[in-house]
């Protein structure tokens, strides 16, 4: 069941000068029905590129956006909106620019024009940004080349004879005249990006998962991530970065039920209160047998669900009322608010049930085989997996260390991808196929699609591997040479 889109996501990307070409420009439609485009082609082709360009923008990593090659990216929205990012290049000898912005001849720099055009209003909005970091333009670009040409100065302290002292000299003069500034040698924290920007940026999210996948993970849709220092896993010296995943993991699931507690708490002060109201007054009409059956089994299925991820205790109440359903109009009315209750104060627990039942579906059923290793259900332990050593013997827990480089690696990739994104979001994923087998080549953007479907997000993945690409050629964009 796809989620419903209830906001304005992206529908396309053009990027133009990417790696400095002239010829064309690069044009990626978001709105394939598998959830996903992907992008193919050589070595040095462009491929990562792309995706360091989307990620620089939608999660505002300027330093990113100034070491890539490219002229214009823009961002086009389902409602019509359209985001542009234009590389300007600085220098005193361009014409045109105020004495503000102007840097000495042998400095050269770039600033990043962010432009929004709304549907619903005719005016255009920039902002300029400077790059390595700097929020703003003009002035504060040349206060950042100041303090770097400063330290640099500081680190030849002992060569202030030197020619190399002397042209920093003159280039931190050169930039102190140009700049409007009163004192450019102070440190500036910059010109904040517009609330325009910043909304544009938050609706649009966007998760990155480099091809390198060996340090810590990317960021995540939660913060704080941090593990209890009274947790008593045994696996929390580990530092590798299956084992900060774990615990990540254990944090999610403690946050959830925290977050449970709290949702749970107010419901349970206005219950009684909403049973004697039912009680008290007439409808006209109560729920069906078949309705109260249907709704029960839901609320049975989603509390052994909790039980079996070690999210709720168990058993629960009323494990045995499957064959005595209420009958009289006044019990099914009670027994429907019961349920809706339930069900309402178990929904805390939605924004982690439904992607770890996810990732341990998409790990077991496909990745594992089921008479040797499982993924533990139980997410409160952190990533377990039973070890199974044959018939009439009890399964056993596995140490990270023994799983394969490429187990290691699937699974962290599993579990950026899919906790990292949310909803109406966008997943872009570069070389998934590092240590993967090749029939885990050939099931990867099925297991994708079926995921990106259910939580309503997109996905752009670069690959070198037509492996990858199994039955998905509709979907395939090509760069450079065949």
């Amino acid at each position: 069941m796809t989620v419903e889109e209830t906001h304005d996501r992206i529908a396309e990307v053009v990027i133009e000068g990417l790696l400095g070409s002239t010829d064309g420009q690069l044009t990626l439609s978001l709105s394939n029905p598998d959830h996903l485009t992907v992008l193919c082609g050589i070595n040095g082709s462009g491929k990562t590129t792309a995706l360091r360009i989307i990620n620089g923008v939608l999660n505002s990593d300027l330093d990113e956006l100034e070491r890539l090659v490219f002229r214009k990216v823009l961002f086009k929205t389902l409602g019509g909106q359209e985001l542009s990012v234009e590389r300007q290049e600085l220098s005193a000898s361009e014409e045109g620019l105020d004495r503000s912005r102007r840097l000495p001849s042998s400095i050269r720099h770039h600033d990043l024009v962010f432009t929004l055009k709304r549907p619903s209003n005719k005016r255009l909005q920039h902002w300029t940004a400077a790059g390595s970091g700097s929020y703003g333009s003009g002035a504060d670009l040349l206060a950042w080349r100041a303090r770097q040409l400063r330290n640099e100065m500081v680190h030849h302290a002992d060569k202030k004879n030197s020619e190399i002292y002397g042209q920093y000299l003159e280039q931190l003069r050169g930039i102190s005249l140009a700049s409007t500034l009163k004192d450019v040698l102070e440190d500036t924290k910059g010109v904040p990006a517009p609330s325009w920007l910043s909304s544009f940026v938050q609706e649009h999210s966007c998760m990155y998962i480099p091809a390198s996948r060996k340090s810590a993970s990317p960021r995540m849709s939660r913060a704080n991530l941090r593990v209890s220092e009274s947790s008593t896993d045994s696996q929390s010296t580990d530092d590798s970065p299956l084992a900060e995943r774990s615990h990540q993991l254990v944090a999610l699931a403690r946050d959830a039920r925290q977050q449970y507690a709290r949702q749970a708490a107010q419901f349970d002060r206005l219950f009684l209160s909403q049973l004697l109201e039912l009680v008290r007054i007439k409808v006209e009409s109560s729920p069906s047998q078949q309705e109260l059956s249907e709704e029960w089994k839901r609320t049975r299925d989603t509390q052994r669900q909790l039980v079996r991820f070690g999210l709720v205790d168990g058993p629960q109440t009323g494990e045995n009322l499957d064959d005595r359903i209420p009958t009289g109009d006044t019990e099914r009315r009670i027994f429907h608010e019961y349920c809706s209750i339930t069900l309402a104060k178990m929904s805390a627990f939605d924004a982690f049930r439904v992607p770890w039942e996810q990732l341990v579906d998409t790990i077991n059923t496909g990745l594992l085989d089921p008479h040797d290793k499982q993924l533990d259900a139980d997410a409160t332990h952190g990533f377990r997996f039973r070890k199974y050593h044959g018939a009439g013997e009890k399964a056993s827990f596995l140490d990270f260390r023994d799983l394969s480089s490429g187990e290691q690696q699937e699974l962290i990739l599993q579990f950026d991808q899919t906790f990292g994104t949310r909803p109406g979001g966008l997943l872009l994923v570069d070389e998934p196929e590092i240590s993967l087998h090749v029939d885990w080549q050939k099931r990867y953007l099925d297991d994708l699609e079926r995921v990106a479907n259910a939580r309503g997000f997109y996905c752009v993945v670069a690959t070198h591997s037509p492996t990858v690409l199994n039955g998905h050629g509709d979907s395939a964009v090509q760069l450079g040479r065949r």
